[in-house]
């Protein structure tokens, strides 16, 4: 008998010992079954709460004890969620402000460095704002990425605007960037994704690496609610003031922002529609399952705020935002909420971007990130199991790369050797040395013919399959944070580096083995960057910052 039940005695009719009162009979312990979401599960069942998986044992769940990433949601006219469950409205002015950033002394030599902010302007006529862009700023020793996610589904990365972003995805050294579905764009880097509404959405999602290293609007990640309005000096303030020390320095402080604001009290003609409409959100049956298990009012409360506040009556936006925050939530309870169904609900939010679809694509409320062809190359490491809303190709299909869906066997491939004709139709053939690759399923399927005898490749290079990201001096000492795709082609022998410098001869020709074309001159420089030269007269490996020869 579990320890918390009370010893104490009564009279009565009871089951025997050793056996468990269910459904008006005994059972046996491992006969027991275990509840979750209200719902029964019988032993042995297997269900996943957050990150962990358990499995129902004598009536009670066993769960794997793995540390879960955490997400902070930023909603509508400025509804916070913080990493740690705290939520709070901040109504700042027309200006940036850092929602994450590493806290000072916890910026790392092997992780880089993160910081996101958010843009907000006025989109009422009472100074409540709307998000219109999310800025992802990563450092990794001197090479640096900014990614500005903006609401019309392009993106600014590194000052270079990237507006097909769906069917030409972004790959770069430490971030990826694309748009996963007709509702979100997503940049994903290490330990991080960044998904953005263009309706007006962001959700922030940290591995644990991150617990207790960040600060900013989202808190601080250690798991403790009472100090989440912790200032950037590191203080314990009001919303106002903390919210005030993440602005932009560069951003001057509005007359008559960071007010308390209550929207309702300030335009009081758009109260008594604003609480007829948010009914709907937690009324309507096809919440029931779900409000049954989770606390749902908030979004009830965010709802009647945003209307109030809005300009345009005729607008429904600022409901609909809400119900899609509160569907989504929802979907990461496990539960999946087909709003959609509700003719009332459909017809008050059909015509905000991102929910009609068409096309031939179709409305999920959970659906994976990778579903284009482009994203079966990428699969080894960019892709994660997760549910995110939007419009979809059917089931069982693709977006191409000409931004159609089709079936596996009719994915196009992206040949990144050929810069004239990079899309390539589903059974084309492509050279690799001596090798035929065929487009098959939206990869790249090779021989593994050996090549070495049959190509020359200049210098001391091998034709090998190497890992590009980390095969010159400007990526290798980042070759933590390579994903593990690999190439056929020419490339420095060995592993760059590491133990083959050690076991080479003093008689051979001196090699740098991170240079790109593996130059065979005894004093190898390549601009800026650390490189390790094995000396032919000495064997020794040598260590020195080089400048451009």
């Amino acid at each position: 008998m579990p320890a918390e039940c009370l010893s104490d005695c009564y009279p009565g009719c009871q089951c025997p010992a050793g056996t468990f009162f269910q459904d008006d009979r005994c059972i046996e312990a491992s006969e027991c079954p275990c509840f979750y979401q209200k719902k029964e599960h019988s032993p042995g069942s297997i269900v996943k709460i957050g990150c962990n998986q358990c499995e129902c044992k004598l009536g009670r769940w066993h769960c794997s004890q793995d540390v879960c990433s955490q997400t902070c949601s930023v909603v509508g006219y400025q509804h916070f969620r913080t990493f740690d469950g705290k939520e709070y409205e901040f109504q700042g002015g027309r200006c940036a402000y850092t929602i994450v950033t590493m806290k000072s002394g916890e910026l790392s030599n092997t992780k880089g460095s993160l910081r996101i902010n958010y843009n907000v302007e006025d989109c009422t006529d009472m100074a409540i704002n709307c998000i219109v862009s999310v800025s992802i700023r990563y450092q990794y020793g001197n090479e640096t990425t900014v990614v500005v996610l903006q609401n019309d589904f392009s993106a600014l990365i590194n000052n270079v605007e990237y507006d097909q972003l769906l069917e030409n995805p972004y790959h770069g050294h430490f971030i990826q960037v694309k748009v996963v579905t007709s509702l979100f764009l997503m940049a994903r880097g290490f330990g991080f994704r960044v998904l953005f509404d263009v309706n007006g959405r962001v959700y922030v999602t940290l591995d644990p690496y991150y617990i207790n290293k960040i600060e900013g609007l989202c808190g601080n990640m250690d798991g403790d609610i009472t100090n989440e309005f912790t200032s950037s000096s590191g203080i314990v303030s009001t919303v106002s003031e903390f919210g005030n020390s993440y602005r932009d320095a560069m951003c001057k402080l509005d007359a008559n922002a960071n007010q308390n604001k209550r929207p309702c009290n300030i335009r009081m003609s758009n109260e008594q529609s604003a609480e007829t409409m948010c009914k709907i959100i937690g009324k309507s049956p096809v919440f029931d399952q779900c409000t049954k298990v989770m606390e749902w009012k908030v979004y009830r409360t965010w709802c009647h705020y945003d209307m109030c506040a809005r300009k345009d009556t005729s607008s429904n936006k600022p409901l609909c935002v809400i119900v899609l925050a509160l569907v989504r939530e929802c979907a990461m309870y496990g539960i999946i909420v087909n709003w959609q169904e509700d003719v009332e609900l459909f017809g008050l939010c059909n015509a905000i971007a991102g929910v009609s679809c068409s096309g031939g694509l179709v409305y999920k409320q959970c659906n994976g990130e990778c579903n284009t062809c482009r994203d079966r190359q990428f699969t080894q490491s960019l892709c994660e199991d997760s549910c995110i809303e939007g419009c979809h190709c059917p089931a069982d299909h693709y977006m191409d790369d000409h931004g159609q869906c089709v079936a596996l066997d009719q994915c196009t491939c992206f040949d990144e050797f050929d810069s004239d004709t990079p899309i390539k139709a589903a059974g084309s053939t492509a050279r690799r040395a001596c090798n035929t690759c065929d487009c098959t399923d939206g990869q790249w399927h090779c021989g593994d013919d050996a090549c070495a005898v049959a190509v020359r490749c200049s210098g001391t290079q091998v034709y090998k399959k190497f890992n590009r990201c980390a095969s010159t001096c400007s990526t290798y000492l980042k070759r933590e944070d390579c994903p593990d795709t690999t190439v056929d082609g020419c490339a420095c022998p060995g592993t760059p580096g590491t133990d083959d410098e050690q076991v080479m001869s003093p008689s051979v020709s001196t090699t740098s083995w991170l240079a790109r074309q593996c130059p065979t001159e005894k004093d190898v420089c390549v601009s800026d960057f650390v490189v390790w030269v094995v000396s032919h007269d000495t064997g020794r490996s040598t260590h020195r910052v080089c400048t451009q020869r």
